[in-house]
């Protein structure tokens, strides 16, 4: 008997606690039920930020040469489609064709159009954006700032041969060229190596 009771008493003691911390008892269960919607203190804010900086500043020279490199590589699949393009003009119609290449405002441009003929404003197509012509890597004949690649109605080359090379304008060491190689008109496309070959180019 005098356990019960003091069973009670004690009950009685931590019920009047609880209430006294908690209230009601639906405010106990609600304090339960409820997440706490405090959300991120100015510390926890600070690092997270901090984090997704240091995340930013590490993938963006890899995503920025990642770009580069798509840029050149489209350039470069251009220039030898534009090329081919020439050389089936030039035997279809039985008479000397030229691809032209040429830059301006630090964008890469292309023409086609008969050797007899200078390009018009007409016949300038852009290459992708960022793209520039690697002055030091590109070998085909030029004039006025304008580089050639002549193909007589044969569809075969009319030396020199050579090779455009595209740079990205960003400053990305990657090279993508395109190589004409035989005067029976071979063409074909190649990349930035680290050594240069023996005539100390890179793209080769």
């Amino acid at each position: 008997m005098q356990d019960k009771q003091q069973g009670k008493a004690w009950t009685f003691r931590f019920a009047n606690r609880a209430r006294r911390h908690y209230g009601d008892g639906n405010r106990f269960a609600g304090s339960l039920a409820k997440p706490d919607k405090r959300g991120f203190t100015l510390v926890e804010m600070l690092i997270a930020i901090s984090i997704a900086g240091i995340l930013v500043a590490i993938a963006a020279p890899s995503w920025i040469q990642w770009r580069d490199t798509q840029r050149i590589t489209a350039a470069q699949d251009q220039a030898l489609q534009v090329m081919r393009q020439a050389q089936r003009k030039a035997m279809s119609s039985k008479l000397a064709w030229r691809v032209s290449f040429r830059e301006v405002d630090r964008a890469a441009e292309w023409a086609i159009h008969p050797a007899t003929a200078t390009p018009t404003a007409s016949h300038w197509q852009p290459f992708p954006a960022g793209v520039q012509i690697d002055t030091m890597e590109t070998t085909l004949a030029r004039r006025g700032g304008v580089y050639r690649v002549e193909f007589t109605y044969r569809g075969h080359i009319n030396p020199p041969l050579g090779r455009i090379t595209f740079m990205a304008a960003g400053g990305s060491r990657a090279k993508r060229c395109v190589v004409v190689s035989t005067i029976l008109g071979t063409m074909r496309k190649a990349r930035d190596n680290r050594t240069a070959d023996q005539g100390g180019r890179y793209c080769y």
